[in-house]
């Protein structure tokens, strides 16, 4: 997108009333690091590349991104379970929720001098 379109926004009287733009393209490897070996194998497994669909940039990265509004964050959730099959996380033992799920609710705990 245009490089202007965020700095615009976040002036004053930008039409964010001082927002800013917040976000991170997060890895597989960056969430392991949060999540564990253990948790991020269960996501991979359960979410191929194939079937990551929204939520994942053409570099496979997860796409967490929001207003930052003093010390609130403003997101949309991300995909919790399947596209169009929104029960079948309740009922496949093995299936985790969505990789850019994991990595928002992760980024989101993350402390700012750590990159949260």
């Amino acid at each position: 997108g245009d490089k202007t379109v965020p700095e615009t926004l976040a002036a004053t009287g930008g039409g964010l009333g001082g927002a800013t733009i917040k976000g991170v393209d997060m890895t597989f490897d960056q969430l392991e690091k949060i999540m564990g070996k253990y948790m991020t194998r269960k996501v991979r497994k359960a979410w191929p590349e194939r079937e990551r669909g929204p939520g994942v940039n053409a570099k496979n990265e997860m796409v967490v991104a929001g207003l930052q509004v003093g010390n609130i964050f403003i997101t949309v959730q991300p995909l919790l379970g399947v596209e169009g099959d929104p029960m079948r996380l309740l009922f496949e033992r093995d299936l985790t929720p969505h990789p850019q799920y994991c990595a928002a609710y992760e980024w989101m705990r993350l402390p700012e001098e750590k990159g949260g």
